[in-house]
């Protein structure tokens, strides 16, 4: 599973985090940092806790899935291959993901937006591809432009809603002619959480989260 923000600071990060972490309750699941820069394990707390980031593995496709899978950092259940904020390296080969695909029952990939727009192939090789958006004219021309850039795949592809900003969601859909997947809420603690390394959702977001993995994912 792919996930993707239509434009910045719609939390697409924190969204792929706690979708693998749902994940995790049903099958060995890694969540995969695709967006070079600070590092999810930056967002998940887990900077100082050893195991291999993406620089680690540059040239190492040969490397087998159960044991990368096995090495990496644990944000609770779930594995995290994560960026480093400190050693910029291009970014594995696809031979890397495949791997864990095979030692994994999910895994969910952290895309970014201005890679999917400039290749799609990794994103195209997702089973479904969530689109995170506000309701906003913003989120709706990203999600646009990705469902353009994603060609084939934009029939796996359907809109996760944030509830920030004025338009409604049946805009949303209408204007990006995407399906929505379902709706998080606003949550102020989870965004000052995530702030701290505290990635904590509230009740509300919790309970959305749950029915989003659901119906995504199937039942635990």
């Amino acid at each position: 599973m792919g996930v993707v923000g239509a434009r910045g600071g719609v939390g697409a990060s924190v969204l792929a985090a706690l979708l693998a972490a749902q994940a995790a309750e049903r099958t060995a699941t890694v969540v995969v940092d695709l967006c070079a820069g600070a590092g999810l394990d930056v967002l998940l707390g887990l900077e100082t806790v050893p195991g291999p980031r993406w620089p680690d593995l540059v040239g190492a496709g040969d490397v087998a899935g159960a044991e990368l899978l096995a090495a990496l950092p644990r944000w609770g259940r779930c594995a995290v291959l994560s960026a480093d904020r400190e050693r910029p390296a291009a970014l594995p080969g696809a031979e890397v993901l495949d791997r864990l695909g095979e030692a994994a029952g999910a895994v969910v990939l952290d895309l970014s937006r201005a890679g999917v727009l400039a290749d799609p192939s990794v994103a195209m090789r997702c089973h479904l591809v969530v689109v995170v958006v506000g309701r906003d004219a913003m989120s709706a021309g990203g999600a646009v432009a990705l469902r353009v850039a994603l060609g084939p795949a934009a029939s796996r592809t359907g809109l996760v809603v944030r509830d920030t900003g004025g338009l409604s969601v049946a805009e949303m859909e209408q204007a990006t002619a995407l399906p929505l997947l379902g709706r998080v809420p606003r949550d102020r603690g989870l965004a000052l959480g995530a702030e701290r390394g505290m990635l904590t959702p509230g009740l509300r977001t919790a309970r959305a989260m749950t029915a989003l993995a659901t119906s995504l994912l199937g039942p635990r």
